[in-house]
Order: structure tokens, then C-alpha cells, then sequence
């Protein structure tokens, strides 16, 4: 069972929508708190390919290693991240509805240690207050790009 889910509707194609997201570059621009995405691997953005990802929180900054584990072009992606015996899966599915693009997200915590075990509901909450709306600021992002695929600048 998900820990978290969010469902959104982006008026935009679902190979934009999926090439948004399964690029981890864009993470900086859709998580808040992650302000630093380094590929680990070689071959680019395949089943496997590893990256370390930062977050800013509160006063510190925590590194973790992201790993895509599913990419089905403009049907499923998945990454993994793993953090101090705190696993988290995001998986994404995607459908052309309406001449845009619905997604749909699950996120899976899982506990390693028994003190995340025991901790898991504030850490479930926790990666809600963090992740929870992000689809939402996917919409925003890609709904706001120009024509040419650049964004409006706000003044």
C-alpha cells in the first residue's frame, strides 16, 4: 500500500509530461528542498542509473543516492532513494486523457533499521510534507512553459 499519492491532470502531451520527470536535473525545480542532483553513472538516464541527490533541511543538508528503477517511455517511470535506513519509491504512471496528460503518483516508505521502523509514521508524515504536492508544481512549471518550451518570466 502507498504511503503517499497524488494524482494530476498537466495540459501538456505525455512525452513532455514524462520527459519533465524522468529527467533528474528537473528534481531542483519540483522538490523544495533538493537543491543539488549529480549523475553517478556513465551511461545517461537508464533502468539502473544512479545520482546523488541534496536536500536542504533545516540547518543541514543530507545527501542521498537516487536510482531509476522503471522507465517505460511515456508510461511508467520509477526512482529510489535511500538515506540513513530510509528507503522511499516514487512511481509515476502516465495516461493521455483529453488531449493532455494525467499522472499519477505513488510513494512507498520503507523502514530498514529498527529505530525507522518505530519512527516510520513521523518519517511517512515528514516525506509527505516534502514530496506531497509536487505534482502540482509539475502542472505549474509545464503549464507556464511557452511554446518554445521556455518559460514566462514573472515580473
Amino acid at each position: 500500500m502507498a504511503d503517499l499519492k497524488e494524482k494530476q491532470w498537466i495540459n501538456k502531451p505525455v512525452e513532455d509530461v514524462f520527459n519533465f520527470l524522468a529527467n533528474p536535473d528537473n528534481r531542483v525545480e519540483i522538490f523544495v528542498n533538493v537543491v543539488k542532483i549529480e549523475s553517478l553513472s556513465p551511461d545517461g538516464v537508464e533502468i539502473g542509473a544512479r545520482f546523488k541527490e541534496v536536500r536542504q533541511l533545516s540547518n543541514r543538508k543530507v545527501a542521498s543516492e537516487l536510482v531509476l528503477t522503471d522507465y517505460d517511455v511515456n508510461q511508467t517511470i520509477g526512482f529510489m532513494t535511500e538515506s540513513n535506513g530510509l528507503k522511499v519509491n516514487y512511481i509515476y504512471q502516465f495516461k493521455d486523457v483529453d488531449g493532455g496528460t494525467e499522472v499519477s503518483f505513488e510513494g512507498k516508505v520503507q523502514t530498514n533499521s529498527f529505530r525507522t521502523k518505530l519512527m516510520k509514521p513521523m518519517l511517512v508524515k515528514m516525506v509527505k510534507k516534502e514530496d506531497g504536492d509536487h505534482l502540482l508544481v509539475v502542472k505549474k512549471l509545464l503549464e507556464e512553459e511557452q511554446g518554445d518550451g521556455h518559460r514566462e518570466i514573472q515580473e
